[in-house]
């Protein structure tokens, strides 16, 4: 855990109302806590152990305004990419830009926000997040060819594998971390559709990074 504890000599006061004189900082004592484990931090906050909890996955959110509906939550879209990253420039199938829009048209990534993530996610969420509304344009807001790129469209993704020469598909190592292996799993029975065999290497994040 880290405890910050109020300096009574601070030199600010509240920028946000400064016809009021306010001294900062308001609280006498800050703590953070660091629990690894779930479970023990949810039933933290359940109990009141704790007074504020970030990054709670929206499975754990609803249930948790199930058993509090008295506590507060606040929603935001958190930058949780599904991201797979291929040697364009010199390496086949890869620096063909058929075969890179039939893998992005095979991927269901409407159903990945519905049914994985229960809805509570973007397709669109790069380079802007949804989280700042003064910059973030909707995918809705976008010409149709772009809206038609974030479908799920085997039927064309097929027909663009077989111009490009690969009627027959592939194989595909991916190294991904433990963590993303079930989002992972959708995309491999996505791409299978295709034609198109994606191999899951699972690792440890340290070993995966390493």
């Amino acid at each position: 855990s880290v405890s910050l504890v109020r300096h009574s000599g601070f030199w600010e006061n509240d920028p946000m109302h400064p016809d009021l004189d306010l001294q900062l900082p308001y609280p006498d004592k800050l703590s953070w806590v660091n629990i690894r484990d779930q479970s023990t931090a949810m039933a933290a906050l359940r109990t009141g152990k704790l007074d504020v909890m970030r990054d709670v996955i929206w499975e754990d959110a609803l249930r948790m305004k199930e058993d509090r509906p008295d506590m507060q939550l606040t929603q935001y879209v958190y930058h949780f990419t599904i991201g797979i990253l291929l040697r364009m420039d010199i390496e086949a199938p890869w620096n063909d830009k058929k075969v890179r829009h039939a893998l992005w048209l095979a991927m269901d990534n409407p159903g990945i926000v519905n049914e994985f993530f229960g809805g509570y996610a973007e397709v669109l969420s790069a380079p802007i997040l949804p989280s700042y509304p003064d910059w973030y344009v909707p995918l809705e807001e976008f010409p149709e060819e772009t809206q038609e790129r974030y479908t799920h469209n085997p039927a064309k993704a097929r027909q663009l594998l077989k111009e490009a020469g690969y009627e027959d598909g592939f194989d595909i190592t991916l190294n991904i971390r433990t963590r993303e292996a079930d989002v992972y799993s959708i995309v491999k029975a996505n791409w299978a559709e295709v034609g198109i065999n994606l191999i899951l290497d699972v690792r440890e994040p340290g070993v995966h990074s390493s």
